[in-house]
């Protein structure tokens, strides 16, 4: 994948006036989510030409790779790795002061980003696109789209933070980020394409996002032989423990009891996340553990003779997607999980509340015995 600096960039859009998109991906989800967007575009009639900028992850560095994109291949998508030592995060505080509404037939100059926008980097792009209306587009990111809010700081991650840090972030980020925002919204140039909207407090599938996933995932074969999968129960942990989110591996134990209530007859396969840095956790589970993790859940399940049985997590938007996309039932076993297990005691209650009319969340053993005796 070719490297380029914010200064490359900035000047391929001076001289090329067709560019009219940017965005950045950290992960193959964030990727997922930007490539849906172009396809709807595309499907909408719209042209697109511009970037998606590979942004390393904080923690854990590189996580993309060129073969982890499906639509990039589309005519004017370059994808490239960004350089961010070489970006001065200098913000243009008079660009947002100044917003107004742009006459609706303006051609658009798209920003996308599957978390908060980059304050810095886009007044330094429209800079160069005086003659275009913005509109930042935020994309599917995940579970972070719906529980989690990039302007407060989660109790967890507050807890291992300094007094002066925790003040910085406030005025940073809760003030003057969340002021920028409420401007692009009052101005016209903000919007989200996810897979989940809103009805109420509820979240339902998007159709528009799902039509143009579905695309996606028909056009990309996988390669392998992913019959494991069919028939079976998936168990799709997240990365709590490795975010120092529970104390232990509490929810690995809960699988376990999941085996004995199912019996051996039936065949189970551990789908771990793509970050989670060691899988020996799993070994008590006597089962396959995918170490290949170059295809989401979703991937392969769209090329399955015969879909899994269950799919099984803890608070990933996994479980909610394959059960929009594919029909297939999904549980989250975030209750079960003991509180005394949890450094923060609400950690999933916005995502129960938010997901619990497309994701099975049963209370205690007896509603899990209960469901999978209905759903055999």
């Amino acid at each position: 994948m070719k490297r380029l600096s914010w200064n490359d960039v900035l000047d391929k859009v001076k001289n090329d006036g067709d560019i009219n998109f940017v965005s950045e991906a950290i992960t193959p989800l964030h990727a997922l989510g930007i490539e849906t967007f172009l396809v709807h575009q595309k499907k909408s009639g719209v042209r697109i030409k511009g970037f998606i900028l590979v942004v390393p992850h904080p923690q854990t560095g590189w996580a993309l790779t060129e073969d982890m994109f499906h639509v990039a291949c589309y005519d004017g998508i370059t994808v490239a790795e960004l350089e961010l030592n070489t970006f001065t995060d200098n913000i243009d505080y008079n660009y947002f002061l100044r917003l107004s509404p742009t006459r609706q037939e303006t051609s658009i100059f798209y920003y996308a980003s599957p978390y908060a926008p980059s304050f810095s980097r886009i007044p330094q792009v429209m800079a160069l696109r005086p003659e275009y209306r913005l509109k930042v587009v935020i994309t599917e990111e995940g579970t972070g789209s719906y529980v989690s809010n990039p302007y407060k700081l989660e109790k967890y991650k507050r807890a291992k933070m300094s007094t002066k840090d925790c003040l910085l972030f406030f005025i940073q980020i809760g003030l003057r980020n969340r002021y920028f925002e409420y401007k692009l919204r009052r101005t016209g140039k903000f919007e989200k394409f996810l897979m989940y909207r809103k009805e109420g407090k509820k979240l339902q599938p998007n159709p528009e996002y799902v039509t143009s996933v579905k695309e996606i995932f028909s056009g990309e074969p996988v390669e392998g032989d992913y019959s494991l999968y069919e028939d079976a129960v998936v168990f799709v942990p997240g990365l709590l423990f490795d975010a120092g989110m529970i104390r232990n591996r509490c929810d690995v134990e809960i699988y376990k009891k999941i085996k004995e209530v199912l019996g051996t007859d039936t065949k189970y396969i551990v789908k771990p996340h793509p970050r989670e840095k060691s899988l020996e956790a799993y070994d008590c589970l006597n089962c396959e553990v995918e170490k290949n993790n170059q295809y989401s859940c979703e991937r392969i399940f769209s090329h399955l003779n015969h879909k899994p049985r269950y799919v099984i997590g803890d608070c990933s938007t996994t479980l909610a997607n394959v059960a929009a996309l594919f029909g297939i039932k999904t549980i989250a076993i975030n209750k079960l999980i003991n509180r005394s297990s949890l450094f923060d005691k609400n950690l999933f209650k916005v995502y129960n509340r938010c997901f619990d009319k497309i994701v099975y969340i049963p209370n205690n053993w007896n509603e899990l015995g209960e469901f999978f005796q209905e759903f055999k």
